[in-house]
């Protein structure tokens, strides 16, 4: 008799325990992020828009995710799992770079562009894009434009310090950093056509 009454609180602590240890383990808030771009950064001119046919663009596999990246190390990067973009990475870049270019005056196109267009070709291949454990938020591609058989091509960078220590901060850092880069872009696709 004892016996069944030892066993009774031993499963009925374990089934507590269990409870409890899961109740913690599920309580994590998953938080949604992504990045805006500015129309601060516009300047476009009044003439009719030129269009841009943005051929490819590439994203390491590690970072075309939901989840945000941050480097740990020089070589190691960590996906995080309660901190995410609102949609895979690229998806997210594809759309600001369109609404940025839109702001400068172009018409980004992630379609093959008509004859009649005379369209310039962009490709972008993404290297970094995210943040670190020394406050650091990275952006870095490389880019070809093409057009009239004229070919431009180049690296634009750049690292923003965070301004506290939290995911926000540091996508308010990423954000300022691609907006800063693709700026610079924009700059010298404007340069090349010359």
């Amino acid at each position: 008799m004892l016996g069944d009454y030892m066993k009774y609180h031993y499963y009925l602590i374990t089934i507590i325990m269990s409870v409890l240890i899961l109740g913690c383990s599920t309580s994590h808030e998953i938080k949604y992020y992504s990045i805006d771009s500015l129309s601060a950064l516009s300047v476009s001119d009044s003439k009719e828009p030129e269009t841009i046919y943005l051929k490819r663009l590439s994203i390491p596999e590690f970072l075309d995710s939901t989840n945000l990246v941050y480097r740990k190390s020089k070589y190691e990067w960590i996906q995080t799992n309660n901190h995410k973009w609102i949609s895979p990475l690229k998806d997210i870049l594809k759309i600001s770079l369109k609404k940025q270019f839109t702001n400068n005056g172009y018409i980004l196109l992630d379609v093959k562009c008509p004859s009649e267009l005379n369209c310039g070709e962009l490709s972008i291949q993404i290297k970094d894009f995210s943040g670190s454990f020394n406050s650091e938020s990275t952006v870095d591609f490389d880019w070809i434009y093409s057009k009239d058989n004229k070919i431009c091509y180049g690296n634009v960078a750049k690292v923003v310090n965070f301004k506290e220590n939290s995911y926000e901060s540091m996508i308010d850092a990423l954000n300022e950093a691609w907006q800063d880069v693709n700026f610079k872009l924009i700059s010298e696709i404007k340069t090349c056509k010359k």
